[in-house]
């Protein structure tokens, strides 16, 4: 190969990874904008079932794939932000599998310390009223995701009841 052309090659490839690297991330011009150093978990839909428990589907849809979002706290807080309800890492860490369906192959999974949430994960878990507390009612609340970290991630819902099973886990 001449020097010519291994030069002209070599810019090419420099240019080209240049140019994916502002696309994808920015930092080259502008803000650097890097979605895998950090995990993030969005709530997508909560209900009631017929019984009264708590359905809550989630996703981690960014992030490291060498590490997983573990989530230790998930709190319900009213319209005025109090909080309704709690279930803590060893409520989470309880839950049965079948309490956990699976919307993809890459699966939520209780673990000894919470939620283990790996990248590309969805799924919607079910959460017991437990039978010291009253029933949840239907109506604006906010659901709060903790990790591991102190990593929190929220969103405001309007929990309704809605009918019907749960799919199945894959």
């Amino acid at each position: 190969m001449s020097p010519l052309a291994a030069g002209a090659l070599t810019s090419f490839a420099v240019l080209a990874m240049l140019a994916t690297n502002q696309i994808f991330h920015g930092g080259l011009w502008g803000t650097l904008r890097n979605d895998s150093v950090r995990p993030r978990i969005d709530v997508l839909d909560a209900h009631l079932s017929d019984d009264g428990e708590l359905q809550v589907t989630f996703e981690r849809p960014v992030g490291p794939e060498t590490y997983g979002a573990f989530v230790v706290d998930l709190r319900v807080l009213d319209a005025h932000g109090r909080l309704v309800r709690r279930y803590d890492a060893a409520t989470l860490a309880a839950l049965s599998p079948a309490q956990v369906s699976n919307r993809w192959l890459v699966q939520v999974r209780p673990g000894p310390h919470g939620l283990g949430v790996p990248l590309g994960a969805r799924a919607t878990i079910t959460l017991t009223t437990p039978e010291s507390e009253r029933a949840l009612l239907p109506g604006p609340h906010r659901i709060e995701l903790e990790d591991v970290s102190g990593a929190r991630w929220s969103r405001d819902v309007d929990i309704e009841t809605k009918p019907g099973p749960l799919s199945s886990n894959r």
